[in-house]
Formats: structure tokens, C-alpha cells, sequence
């Protein structure tokens, strides 16, 4: 028999025989209702079953609020005792080694902590160099997928704005009206400024790319 075991008979040695029925109820009253309850019961507890359920947890609940007491209660004096025993072993075996034990203990204590200290900041350094590692790789990936992306994106609007661009301008050789032809003129300038806009989006896929050349 285990000190775990030892030290449960004392304490239900203790609280006296009432304790048994009690807990013999309590055992009952899982094994009664935790098939009802339980998540994996096959069906829902009806309302007669929860009301039963809950009158019997009610008749449960003073007599174990009182054994949890009473354990409560004789827990602690068993601690008190183990404590005021511990304290007289102590007394009696520190001696004229105390001073000489706490030296070595101190020394110890503070070459551990330094020790621990220079691993904890060393793990720290090298955490925060494989962070700025992968921040730097995460970076210089996202930026070249904007490159890559802008790119396509100017490409694929450029094509279709020359032909509106295009269009517009043979239009315009052909006899119009003057609202026609104003309306024309307008359609023309705001395609020319968003032809504008584009390239300079390119321009700057270009420069971080580094095949920016000047003319």
C-alpha cells in the first residue's frame, strides 16, 4: 500500500462511518443518471427525468458540502502535524552547517541563474534572428508578387484602353456633330490619362525590378 493510499485511510479513519453511505449514495447517484445525462446518451432527458435528477443532486448536496468540510478540516491538521514534525527534523539537523550549507547554497543559486540567464537571452537572439530571417523572405516575396502583379495588370489594361484609344481616333476622322465630337474628345482625354497613369505604374514595376533605363 502506497503513503497516498496510507494517508486516504487515516483521513476517512477520521471523518468516521458516515462517510461511507454517502459516498455509496453518491456512486448511485452517478451510476443511475450519468447514462440519462451523459453527451453520448441516445436520447434527451425529459423534464420529469431532469426534475428527479435534480432532487436527488439537492438531497446529495448538504451531506457533501459537510464531508467536504469535515475533510477539509482534518486535511489541515494532518498538514499542521506533517509541518510541525518537518520543522523539528530541521531544527535538529542544521546545526553548526547551516552557515557553510546556505554559503554553498547561494553560490549555486546564483551560478544557475546566470547560467539560465545566458541560455534564456541566447534563445532569444537566435529566435529573433530566424524572426527577421523570415520576415526578410516573407518581404521580398510579397513585394516581388506586387512587381509581378502590377505588371500583368498594367499589360492586360493597356491592351484593351489602345484599342479604346484607337477606335476613338477613327472615329473622330469620320463627319460627327459637335456634341459627337465633344463627347469623342472627352472619352479621348480620359483614356489618354489613365494611359498615363499605367505607365507610370509600369515605371515603377520597372525601377524595383531594376530594369529602369532613361531616354
Amino acid at each position: 500500500m502506497c503513503s497516498s493510499d496510507l494517508d486516504r485511510t487515516a483521513i476517512f479513519g477520521d471523518l468516521g462511518p458516515g462517510h461511507v453511505p454517502l459516498l455509496e449514495s453518491a456512486g448511485g447517484f452517478v451510476h443511475r443518471w450519468d447514462p440519462v445525462l451523459a453527451e453520448q446518451a441516445r436520447q434527451e432527458p425529459t423534464a420529469v427525468q431532469l426534475q428527479q435528477a435534480l432532487d436527488d443532486l439537492q438531497k446529495l448536496i448538504g451531506p457533501m458540502h459537510d464531508l467536504s468540510l469535515r475533510t477539509n478540516h482534518v486535511v489541515a491538521e494532518r498538514i499542521g502535524e506533517r509541518n510541525d514534525a518537518v520543522r523539528t527534523n530541521i531544527r535538529l539537523g542544521i546545526g553548526l552547517t547551516l552557515f557553510q550549507g546556505l554559503l554553498t547554497l547561494l553560490f549555486a543559486g546564483l551560478t544557475l541563474r546566470q547560467v539560465r540567464a545566458l541560455n534564456a537571452r541566447q534563445h532569444e537572439l537566435e529566435a529573433l534572428a530566424d524572426s527577421l530571417q523570415q520576415a526578410r523572405l516573407e518581404a521580398e516575396a510579397a513585394n516581388l508578387a506586387k512587381s509581378v502583379f502590377l505588371a500583368n495588370m498594367s499589360h492586360e489594361i493597356r491592351t484593351p484602353l489602345n484599342a479604346v484609344i484607337g477606335l476613338t481616333h477613327l472615329q473622330r476622322l469620320e463627319p460627327l456633330s459637335d456634341p459627337q465630337r465633344a463627347r469623342l474628345d472627352k472619352i479621348d482625354a480620359a483614356a489618354q490619362h489613365l494611359l498615363s497613369i499605367i505607365s507610370d505604374i509600369l515605371d515603377l514595376s520597372k525601377i524595383e525590378a531594376g530594369q529602369m533605363q532613361l531616354e
